[in-house]
């Protein structure tokens, strides 16, 4: 088990972040060009800051030296260019606290701001809720990094952070920083945020057809995967609603709900597909690793009228 570490407990920047795409070759290797210049066009856009190795970066399908490679790769570059404002939260979640704090402190040494955990998950029916919790004290009592839980039921055999679980573990550790609610559950984002307040913790949603939904129960940004697409709206979005322009913000949510949607058809792969159509890379780019199916051209532009009026909000910011 890695030594135990103080961490330092600040909290990324509140606002709009956006989970970079892992890019591969035609073997499946990383393309990690392309990769990194998709996360340099996101951070000029202005977010908050990214999320690397989440679920839209194919992270359990990435080896731990390939993650290493990507993070260091995005940083440095992110640096080169003078983006040091752009936060990266790393997903490091595991099947094993010793396998979580590897990953921690991987992301630690590539310059990540917070460590993202989802709970372990295979033994899902097995573990009573007293382990789960256990499990996070010990992820905060070992990081090196500020320790943010990802709840994300789906992906997890229906394990489910609630806001008593959250609230404990904040109260409990003075590292744990943040959530991001991929569930979707706005009564845990008001809860929890308005209990414990935005300079003790980050409450963040994890889509973009909620994204105000989230901000008015209280949370302070969102994490979203079409935020790979349009950005800039998304950073609009939050800056709507910090100025209480709400009539333009449910207009601009209306615009994301339903491009969302049309975003989200594909899977991962489609996502991959419309941001390389995005920016003018060609169709076979938008592979995505085994046992994941990249979907077909047809698939993926079927019906995109949705997204194509949000990608002309996002042309005119």
């Amino acid at each position: 088990m890695p030594a135990q570490h103080s961490a330092k407990a600040r909290l990324p920047r509140a606002g709009a972040y956006s989970p970079t795409l892992t890019f591969f070759n035609q073997d499946e290797s990383i393309d990690l060009h392309n990769t990194v210049e998709h996360a340099l066009w996101l951070a000029r856009s202005g977010l908050a800051g990214l999320v690397v190795m989440g679920t839209n970066g194919e992270a359990p399908l990435v080896e731990r030296e390939e993650r290493l490679q990507i993070l260091k790769a995005i940083q440095n570059a992110l640096v080169a260019e003078g983006l040091t404002n752009c936060d990266l939260i790393v997903g490091c979640g595991a099947q094993s606290l010793r396998s979580t704090l590897l990953l921690i402190e991987d992301a630690k040494s590539a310059g990540a701001a917070a460590a993202l955990v989802l709970p372990p998950s295979y033994w899902a029916a097995a573990l009573s809720k007293a382990a789960i919790l256990q499990f996070y004290d010990d992820v905060c009592a070992s990081s090196s990094l500020p320790v943010m839980a990802y709840n994300f039921p789906a992906v997890t055999g229906g394990i489910n952070l609630t806001s008593d679980d959250l609230l404990q573990l904040a109260k409990r550790n003075a590292n744990f920083v943040g959530v991001k609610l991929t569930c979707g559950n706005v009564g845990t984002a008001h809860r929890v945020a308005s209990t414990l307040g935005p300079e003790r913790f980050l409450t963040l949603g994890g889509r973009s057809e909620s994204a105000l939904h989230m901000l008015l129960g209280g949370a302070s940004g969102v994490i979203a995967a079409s935020a790979n697409l349009a950005p800039k709206s998304h950073v609009k979005l939050c800056e709507l609603w910090k100025k209480g322009d709400l009539k333009d913000a449910m207009d601009l949510q209306t615009l994301l709900s339903n491009a969302d949607t049309q975003a989200s058809k594909g899977g991962i792969g489609g996502l991959k597909a419309h941001a390389c159509t995005i920016r003018g890379l060609p169709f076979e780019h938008a592979r995505v690793r085994s046992p994941l199916v990249t979907p077909s051209a047809a698939e993926v532009i079927e019906d995109t009228s949705a997204l194509g009026q949000l990608l002309a909000y996002e042309r005119s910011l």
